[in-house]
């Protein structure tokens, strides 16, 4: 009886080997099916809110131009794209990103079809499912996964060259390189190893020699130049920006430790596609020693000089990052390689020579590729869904955006006029979340920089208004100094979209109300038309610190006529300032304490605010009431008079 069953599970294998070996086309098409499905609805259905590099790329794609002060336009041009024919949906800026790698593993096919047999193919395809950049990383479309197809792309253009070079295709490869550096710079990395990879052969020489490279430079060129040129204009804003990420050496060791570091990363984040092609490499030698080969099973394929060209194509760029890093002493971030393993399947498969192709290995990879795409599924999930366990706080994938969307809306409508909402000033997180789910879906300008949304004109935000938003101190600084006349609001709390327990999203914001809005006119004619009347309203004036540093109240409770406030920014000693407290009801004690808050200071990186904390309290002889109390912030410093900070609008609510 068991033998029965051995044989019948040999025959099964021995028949779903001849299936895949029989139809390899059909059966990368339905894996990579698979793989963009999975990863699609994994995506869709554990993330509440778009992840922070496709909220940016969306936010971007308000206002398309030529360069960003961050990175390249490709990746923008086409969330653009996506965004104007889906009707602004999310979720199909979500499949963007699945939707590059399954690009990736369809072009990895068809290349590698091109250089082994279809089988062999196959399996480059599977190996490259143990790269993490392939299926768990690539559920983001930003300037690394876009990479990933391009990548593939400018490695056929340089075959073509390798294979026949003529000029229409150095004309070709010249567009594909153009199409590279629009979508990240770190192309530069591969581009820089074709014509070593040409050299490694007599007949790529001559091909060097020719007028070919001198097409290639000037159809990329025309490609780039209108790119080139607004990178001119703002300055190499993003080369500025990558080399701020970078971390620099503080020791000689370092020069060491961070190519090292590096390349670690890169294996980890690579190995179970190793450790597959080990095993494949083991499996094929194993099973052919000793076997003899008819003539029309060897492969028609120049073997030796494929892969060598592949190779240098393969680990040059590798070789370049470690040389950098090496010698200048700066640490790259591990996402920069995120396509350099795309060569690394058709590199395996070539170093089986001319050996002919064992249908009987397929079902392994095959199934060894279905199941590392089932776990980066599972950890997508697990990742999205689980983290607030672990950190004990909301992840950003969860973040209540609708509700912050929804609940900006009708305050800006009444200081507004109903006026739709053409900008957004805030970080890039934010500021995507309302250039997506706002209904308005306004331009952004990002942290409130007209550097960074150079595209943006100060006249035209003063003339149609603003929302400004920040969850930090920094940031709150910063918008507000950008624009003093924006009208604070009472800051904003939701609950993350999580079973477990985490501290509610806490966002702080104000509006720039248009000016020709009534509010916007009053506040011209005469601020104290905002003074909120009536006898029974205790009004709060807290001496602050100078307008520059401004201050912020973070907590207000009343517990049995004890009105407890707690936030930062009081220098009492160096204002001599008073608290004043202006009501009608009879008050029995105020006193007031220093907190330090060594979180501000780091924070705005200004140590004079490390004891700029206060805890003051007022005890009202009678029961007091929320709604009889409005809490307002004052600065009193010798260098600006005595000046209210924020509208009385931004006194708290009842």
């Amino acid at each position: 009886m068991y033998v029965s069953k051995i044989e019948s599970a040999v025959s099964s294998e021995a028949r779903f080997s001849r299936f895949l070996a029989s139809y390899p086309g059909a059966v990368a098409g339905v894996f990579i099916c698979l793989h963009f499905i999975g990863l699609s609805a994994a995506v869709l259905f554990s993330q509440d809110t778009l992840s922070g590099d496709v909220l940016e790329q969306i936010a971007w794609s308000r206002d398309p131009q030529w360069v960003y002060a961050k990175h390249p336009p490709l990746p923008v041009w086409i969330m653009t794209a996506a965004m104007w024919a889906s009707g602004n949906k999310p979720w199909v800026a979500a499949m963007l990103g699945p939707l590059s790698s399954a690009a990736a593993l369809f072009m990895v096919y068809r290349y590698a079809s091109r250089i082994v047999d279809p089988g062999r193919a196959l399996i480059a395809t599977f190996l490259l499912e143990g790269v993490i950049y392939f299926n768990f990383a690539s559920t983001e479309f930003n300037h690394n996964g876009i990479l990933l197809p391009l990548w593939v792309l400018i490695a056929g253009r340089a075959r073509r060259l390798y294979c026949r070079g003529s000029a229409w295709d150095w004309a070709l490869f010249g567009l594909a390189a153009a199409l590279g550096m629009l979508a990240k710079y770190g192309s530069l990395l591969l581009l820089a190893a074709v014509p070593l990879a040409l050299a490694a052969d007599a007949g790529g020489r001559r091909k060097l020699l020719s007028w070919g490279p001198a097409i290639a430079v000037l159809c990329g060129s025309v490609a780039l130049g209108p790119h080139l040129y607004h990178l001119y204009r703002i300055g190499f804003a993003p080369v500025h920006y990558a080399n701020g990420r970078l971390q620099t050496a503080a020791s000689a060791l370092d020069h060491l430790r961070f190519p090292l570091g590096w390349l670690l990363a890169q294996l980890l984040n690579a190995g179970p596609a190793i450790l597959m092609a080990a095993a494949f490499l083991f499996i094929w030698r194993r099973e052919s020693q000793g076997g003899k080969l008819a003539a029309s099973e060897v492969l028609d394929h120049s073997s030796r000089h494929d892969l060598r060209f592949h190779f240098v194509l393969f680990a040059a760029p590798f070789l370049f990052c470690l040389a950098i890093q090496a010698i200048d002493g700066v640490r790259f971030r591990d996402m920069w390689g995120f396509p350099f393993f795309a060569l690394f399947g058709a590199v395996t498969v070539l170093l089986t020579g001319a050996q002919p192709f064992r249908q009987d290995i397929l079902p392994k990879f095959a199934l060894a590729g279905a199941g590392m795409l089932a776990l980066a599924i599972i950890g997508i999930f697990s990742v999205n869904l689980g983290s607030a366990y672990v950190t004990k706080k909301g992840p950003r994938v969860l973040f209540p955006a609708r509700e912050l969307a929804a609940a900006v809306q009708g305050r800006w409508d009444s200081l507004s006029g109903s006026a739709p909402l053409r900008y957004i000033a805030a970080e890039s997180f934010l500021g995507g979340i309302f250039a997506t789910y706002h209904k308005d879906h306004p331009s952004v300008l990002f942290d409130g920089d007209f550097k960074e949304s150079f595209w943006l004109k100060r006249a035209d935000i003063d003339r149609a208004g603003a929302i400004l938003v920040w969850d930090n101190y920094r940031d709150r600084h910063k918008m507000l100094s950008a624009f003093p006349g924006a009208v604070r609001q009472t800051p904003l709390e939701f609950p993350y979209h999580t079973k477990f327990r985490v501290s509610p999203a806490r966002v702080g914001w104000a509006i720039l109300p248009p000016s020709n809005s009534p509010v916007a006119t009053a506040q011209a004619a005469d601020p104290v038309t905002q003074r909120p009347p009536g006898p029974a309203v205790t009004l709060i004036s807290l001496p602050l610190a100078p307008a520059e540093q401004e201050g912020f109240v973070d907590e207000w409770k009343l517990e049995s006529g004890n009105l407890i406030i707690r936030g930062w920014g009081l220098w009492q000693p160096a204002l001599g300032g008073q608290v004043l407290v202006n009501t009608n009801l009879p008050v029995e004690k105020v006193s007031i304490i220093t907190v330090a808050r060594p979180d501000v200071a780091a924070e705005l990186q200004d140590q004079r605010l490390a004891h700029s904390g206060f805890e003051l309290n007022i005890h009202f002889n009678n029961t007091v009431t929320k709604s009889e109390i409005k809490i307002c912030l004052w600065t009193e410093d010798p260098a600006f008079g005595r000046q209210i900070t924020h509208d009385w609008a931004f006194c708290s609510p009842s």
